[in-house]
């Protein structure tokens, strides 16, 4: 079993200086694609080389245009949600193919991620941490209210009753 890492050496801790330049310089790049897509000041090659230094700064060293597609598909997609509602739709009107889309997807919101959890101070993302162990895990998106304990048990038929007494019984249980 590995051992944690020690507080002499802080560099396995902290990431080295030189990947969070990396970082930072990935930011930049994203930033500057989405605002040339944004912006009508940009033409097409401003926006095609600003997708071509994000594409080098997550690390691809010779984008094509699929690549191209799928990147511009994803910042469409995060910058106009309401015109994306789905993936699909970002893709399909980008010409991008769907495992692309989904690559560049995860490398972009991986990067958008890393930054907002570097924007946190400390204590903040330790609260955050603790507060994430200690809460139940819930694999759907429920409201609280609808995973507490049911109050009333529900009614239940016996071999001798009709279905028209069973339904009044589920009736006048959920009126009450």
């Amino acid at each position: 079993m590995a051992s944690p890492p020690s507080m002499s050496h802080p560099e396995t801790i902290y990431p080295a200086p030189a990947s969070y330049e990396r970082a930072q310089a990935a930011l930049a790049a994203l930033d500057t694609a989405r605002e040339s897509l944004r912006s009508s000041e940009y033409s097409e090659a401003d926006q095609r080389t600003a997708l071509c230094w994000l594409a080098n700064e997550l690390g691809t060293t010779r984008p094509e245009r699929g690549t191209l597609a799928a990147i511009r598909a994803v910042l469409e997609k995060l910058d106009r949600p309401d015109v994306f509602r789905r993936d699909q739709d970002a893709w399909e009107a980008h010409g991008a193919k769907p495992r692309s889309f989904k690559s560049w997807k995860s490398k972009i919101h991986g990067l958008l991620l890393t930054d907002a959890v570097d924007q946190l101070e400390d204590d903040a993302f330790l609260e955050f941490t603790a507060f994430s162990s200690l809460s139940p895990e819930v694999n759907c998106f429920a409201r609280a209210e609808s995973l507490a304990a049911p109050t009333a048990e529900p009614p239940r038929r016996s071999a001798d009753s009709d279905l028209s007494s069973a339904s009044a019984t589920a009736a006048a249980t959920a009126a009450s």
